[in-house]
């Protein structure tokens, strides 16, 4: 389970769904909506934390450059 704000705001409860994916070497965050609706913007502008410690995300970011702990 992940918490994710986007543009400052918290998305977490809002989302049904979440995908991260790379477009001309940026990260990119699309968020899908219950209403079938989709945003996407670049990771940049987005904070997602996993509530759990230790996750895949953390190592795939890791690697990426985008955390440095």
């Amino acid at each position: 389970m992940f918490s994710i704000h986007m543009n400052g705001q918290d998305k977490t409860n809002q989302i049904e769904d979440w995908k991260l994916w790379d477009k001309e070497n940026t990260l990119m965050v699309t968020a899908d909506f219950p209403s079938g609706k989709t945003f996407t913007q670049p990771l940049d502008f987005c904070e997602i934390k996993p509530k759990k410690r230790k996750s895949n995300l953390d190592f795939y970011l890791r690697k990426m450059g985008y955390i440095n702990q």
